[in-house]
């Protein structure tokens, strides 16, 4: 994912360094679990969709309006 940054550094854990890198590539379990039980590619169920990490991250209108909602519940 071009959206988060290319550079890790130096500065990280290993342990953050892969979990980074796999929000970059978009290999998680929530995304890519089906491969392995040989099932179908789970769907966000409020946009009908196939749940990747862009979607998650970047797409999903739900997503979006919970986050701002807890944004103006902070401020």
């Amino acid at each position: 994912m071009s959206n988060i940054t290319p550079s890790i550094g130096h500065f990280l854990s290993k342990f953050t360094e892969v979990i980074l890198t796999k929000l970059r590539i978009g290999h998680t379990q929530i995304s890519h679990s089906f491969l392995m039980t040989k099932e179908e590619p789970p769907t966000c169920t409020s946009c009908d969709v196939q749940v990747t990490i862009s979607h998650i991250l970047i797409k999903c209108e739900y997503i979006i309006i919970c986050e701002q909602a807890i944004i103006s519940l902070n401020h």
